[in-house]
């Protein structure tokens, strides 16, 4: 892929960035799927850097993301607690999740971000806006991958070990390496805390992923990864938060696995072919197995197992100095399988479904920058499914680098999110399937300016994004069971501005901070029109604040100490208290919380990477404990102290 990358026009973006600049813009391949320099993409990129990440205390994705704009996220609860991720307003199930790129979302969106962990991270990047051209389903208002760090140089060993706060305690250790043509990684860690109640509220979660590389010739790469995620959440909660549950458990388990095989033709065609399988099976146990148990009305069992397996063949040739083509054909096979018992005061009742469907897509893409400064993207994608038809996104984008560090960018685009399955095969006494649903879609576009001062030192940025969600899905009582519960009548639009700053501070420090202004609104409640209803006309959209804002500061006190700060604030959002009937609208009030992190090196062996160093955290240092999520406690403060040690 380097090869192409000099070949092509991003290899000429590149170049000029490095004479317009005295620091280099970072390459993402997310945005385009190549190799492309950050401000020669007209989507809108952040990269997350893992050395970065370890300096600040980080260890899970959700942490990760909190401070990049336009994100937000909602945790219900105790560490543990499903956490929805929200990117420009969409809905929680519009981003596309994937590591190393395998996705991680269930069919239809949902991801919980709850036990993701993020050791032994090279970076992350986050694009925001429509990527369904590249990535199908489910890449509505984005897409988040994680780079796991790869097998290069000597055999190397990393261990972190950390104490603290509600009596967590997490490890980590990894090798990674490189044998003449074999590359090999492999990390693991465990993680486990006793959580915010007194009662039932323990969270463990361990992890373990591996992935090693081989290049046969010059001209071939092989790369083999994969992944195992177990976790068991106690919740002793009901729906209003109160803690009455003294053995109520989720559990979830992920597996995952990845071929990749890349070969360079010629000089400007290179085809690579990628084979991805994973499972994942989790299961809610709330069973009233005793007198103390369960002390309201209502228990509840589901267990439930998902399985994908995908093949996509993408082939990207450079048939002039300016123009790179990708094109490619995927085809995915899902299938889930879900029971579900429940007891109340009316008797018992279960349901079960065994479904499976089949999609496949075609995808073409260009890139161009016929004169200097001047970078085009223009894409199509054609997606076919057993269950709901045919579907084409697009997405269309320009990048302009004028004189004096200015870039202006553009973009539009097309993109959809398939149904759940439980939408399509639900069979129970409350809920039944429509397999006639269609996709939600969306329209989306943006425009932004950036601007670079003192050589790089200085980078601000602003972009303005509007966004229109279609055909979304909404569950109707249906008296006749007969009836299906779920029909595509809802629509809603998200727009707004966000606002970015980096700065270089004297030394070695960074000064970065944003804001987002976003305003989100019901524009079509469907068939509910009540205040308790998932949609409201006129109203914003749950969990999404109107306001937010962050502010990191990273001191490099010394070649060996770092120390940094984070002041974050996010103002009022509305929300439901699903403990009354009908579910009314509550409004959320703003809060402000300071994040503290140090590391500091106490030995180095004199030319070579063994290392020891203390690391310390503090999250929410005025011990605010912000409610994310109506009617459910969040953490207070959380000192978390460790050692990390390499060679």
């Amino acid at each position: 892929m380097a090869a192409l990358l000099v070949a092509s026009g991003s290899g000429a973006a590149l170049a000029q960035a490095s004479a317009d600049t005295v620091r280099l813009s970072p390459v993402v391949v997310t945005a385009s799927r190549i190799p492309t320099p950050r401000d020669a993409e007209p989507a809108s990129v952040t990269v997350l850097d893992g050395r970065e990440l370890e300096t600040l205390g980080v260890r899970s994705l959700a942490e990760a993301l909190r401070d990049v704009a336009g994100v937000d996220l909602a945790r219900n609860g105790s560490f543990g607690g499903a956490t929805s991720l929200f990117v420009r307003g969409g809905e929680s199930d519009y981003v596309k999740v994937l590591i190393d790129g395998v996705p991680l979302n269930d069919p239809g969106g949902a991801i919980d971000l709850a036990d993701l962990g993020i050791d032994a991270v090279e970076r992350i990047e986050i694009v925001r806006g429509p990527a369904s051209v590249l990535y199908g389903s489910d890449a509505v208002t984005g897409v988040v991958q994680v780079f796991t760090r790869r097998g290069e140089g000597p055999a190397r060993v990393d261990l972190g070990l950390r104490a603290g706060s509600y009596a967590s305690v997490d490890a980590t250790g990894g090798v990674r390496g490189r044998t003449g043509p074999f590359g090999y990684a492999m990390t693991v860690s465990h993680a486990r805390t006793d959580g915010i109640y007194d009662l039932n509220n323990v969270f463990t979660n361990s992890i373990w992923t591996g992935r090693v590389s081989a290049r046969p010739d010059s001209r071939t790469d092989v790369t083999l990864g994969a992944r195992y995620g177990g976790s068991r959440y106690h919740f002793p909660t009901e729906s209003s938060g109160q803690a009455n549950d003294m053995n109520a458990f989720q559990d979830r388990d992920r597996l995952t696995a990845a071929l990749e095989i890349g070969h360079r033709f010629t000089p400007t065609l290179e085809g690579r072919v990628s084979v991805a399988w994973s499972r994942s099976a989790d299961g809610i146990d709330d069973r009233p197995d005793g007198a103390a148990d369960t002390l309201g009305f209502y228990a509840f069992a589901n267990d439930r197992t998902v399985r994908r397996r995908s093949t996509d063949l993408r082939l990207t040739a450079v048939p002039t100095p300016w123009t790179t083509v990708t094109a490619g054909a995927s085809v995915e096979w899902q299938d889930e399988r879900s029971a579900s018992e429940s007891w109340s005061e009316f008797g018992a009742s279960s349901s079960a479904f065994d479904a499976n469907r089949v999609s496949g897509g075609v995808y073409a893409q260009v890139q161009m920058m016929p004169v200097r400064g001047i970078a085009l993207v223009l894409g199509s994608r054609i997606d076919r499914s057993d269950v709901f038809g045919t579907f084409l996104s697009y997405r269309g984008g320009v990048s302009y680098r004028l004189a004096g560090g200015t870039r202006a960018r553009a973009t539009l685009g097309r993109a959809f999110k398939e149904p759940t399955f439980f939408e399509q095969f639900a069979d129970d006494p409350f809920a039944r399937g429509n397999p006639a649903l269609r996709p939600e879609r969306s329209l989306s576009w943006e425009v932004g300016l950036e601007q670079e001062a003192l050589g790089g030192a200085v980078l601000v940025g602003a972009t303005y994004f509007d966004q229109r969600f279609l055909d979304l899905v909404q569950y109707v009582f249906a008296p006749d069971p007969a009836e299906p519960s779920y029909v595509n009548v809802a629509a809603a639009t998200a727009r707004g501005l966000e606002l970015e700053a980096e700065l270089d501070l004297p030394g070695a420090g960074t000064l970065r901070g944003s804001y987002t202004y976003l305003l989100t609104q019901v524009t079509d409640a469907g068939v509910e029109s009540g205040s308790g209803g998932a949609f409201v006309d006129g109203a914003r959209l749950l969990r999404r604040p109107t306001h937010s804002a962050r502010l990191t500061m990273i001191e490099r006190l010394s070649p060996r100490a770092t120390f940094s700060g984070t002041l974050r604030f996010v103002g009022d959002r509305d929300d439901r208290d699903f403990a009354s009937f009908p579910a009314e609208t509550v409004t959320m009030g703003a809060y402000a919380t300071i994040d503290l992190s140090a590391e500091a090196e106490v030995w180095r062996s004199t030319g070579s990477e063994r290392r020891l160093a203390v690391t310390g955290a503090v999250r929410d240092l005025f011990d605010r404990h912000p409610a994310e999520v109506f009617g459910f406690l969040s953490p207070g403060r959380t000192v978390m102290v460790g050692v990390r040690a390499g060679w």
